[in-house]
């Protein structure tokens, strides 16, 4: 006999399976990552075809069988982060958070504390970065969707247990002046202040170092990254 239940999530990622089917891999502070089958998603009068887009944070009831295969049974949209999705930088930036939760996040791990904490810090970011592209077009401010970008990597590593030593890793893998130092301090403590001319002269080179710790630790290279 199977079990429902209900939980919020987020759309990580899907795959068509079968005729009118798909697999969708979601991310729940309850229930971490996961994936489920979407039953007839692809017919044309299916109510559930656009709430499952990639990116979207849906409140959905799965149905599970005693062998552990899921089905989404209903689902809602609580956010779609349109703005965001309405330029390429928007979506890319977006896209590369979510494939982080996806590659450090096994299916059906029982992390549930860091899965919540993380879906926290995900929604939160991905709720930034849709306030900044519906306030500001394409181009301007570049560097503040990189500064929300910087501060989801490092304290999502932060809540993973990979919190960035700063004094071992910088200064034994690349020469960083103390303004980058203060930067990545910043991000480390989670403060959102930072001097604007500072933050323009140093939010690409500090981003690299991030980029490279986080491919350091994932020991592969995060392919999304490479769309910004």
């Amino acid at each position: 006999m199977s079990r429902k239940y209900s939980t919020e999530c987020i759309v990580l990622k899907s795959s068509i399976r079968r005729d009118y089917d798909k697999v969708c891999v979601f991310f729940s502070p309850h229930y971490g990552k996961f994936s489920a089958w979407v039953r007839g998603v692809r017919r044309v009068n299916s109510r559930k075809q656009g709430s499952l887009d990639t990116l979207n944070r849906i409140q959905a009831v799965f149905s599970e069988l005693p062998n552990g295969v899921k089905t989404l049974a209903e689902v809602s949209v609580i956010d779609p982060y349109s703005s965001l999705k309405t330029t390429m930088p928007g979506i890319s930036k977006a896209l590369y958070i979510i494939e982080l939760v996806h590659r450090f996040f096994y299916d059906e791990a029982h992390d549930y504390e860091s899965a919540s904490e993380a879906y926290l810090l995900l929604t939160k970011s991905l709720a930034s970065l849709n306030k900044f592209y519906s306030k500001y077009p394409e181009g301007v401010y570049t560097f503040v969707p990189v500064r929300i970008m910087n501060m989801f990597e490092v304290r999502l590593m932060k809540t993973l247990g990979y919190e960035m030593s700063l004094n071992s890793y910088l200064l034994n893998k690349l020469a960083i002046t103390s303004e980058e130092m203060d930067y990545l301090n910043s991000l480390k403590l989670g403060s959102a202040k930072s001097a604007l001319r500072t933050l323009r002269k140093v939010y690409s080179s500090a981003d690299t170092v991030i980029k490279k710790y986080i491919a350091d630790i994932a020991a592969e290279k995060i392919y999304s990254k490479t769309l910004f």
